[in-house]
């Protein structure tokens, strides 16, 4: 794989790229009504965002934004409701780097980026 998209659902999701940057990226606030599709979404709108945008950081937040979205409609997500959690996403970010709970997240994030490396490199040595 070049680069590796990890959702942990209302954990966030981490994206390990080529290079070795480990981009992590929290979730909107919402409440989950159906998951199915959510991680299609995420992938497609990963892509897209990537496109647009032509960065990593970019495509994860418009990645998450899908997913979410999903997650919490009824069916696929709308336009409206992918745009809202994209603000949301931004906003969050912003107000993050000002909190204390910033360091509380991606600590948290950290553990369990550090947890599924270290599942990775078992499985790598197995094959």
């Amino acid at each position: 794989a070049v680069n590796v998209l990890i959702s942990m659902a209302g954990d966030g999701a981490i994206l390990i790229t080529e290079d070795g940057q480990n981009i992590k990226m929290g979730t909107p606030k919402g409440k989950v009504v159906n998951s199915v599709g959510a991680g299609d979404s995420m992938v497609a709108g990963f892509i897209t965002g990537y496109i647009r945008g032509g960065n990593y950081e970019e495509a994860l937040k418009s990645g998450t934004a899908a997913g979410s979205a999903t997650a919490f409609s009824e069916g696929l997500a709308s336009l409206e409701m992918y745009e809202k959690m994209l603000n949301q996403i931004s906003e969050c970010a912003l107000n993050l780097l000002k909190s204390s709970c910033y360091h509380f997240i991606f600590k948290k994030l950290n553990m369990i980026e550090t947890k599924m490396k270290q599942k990775f490199e078992i499985k790598q040595k197995i094959f």
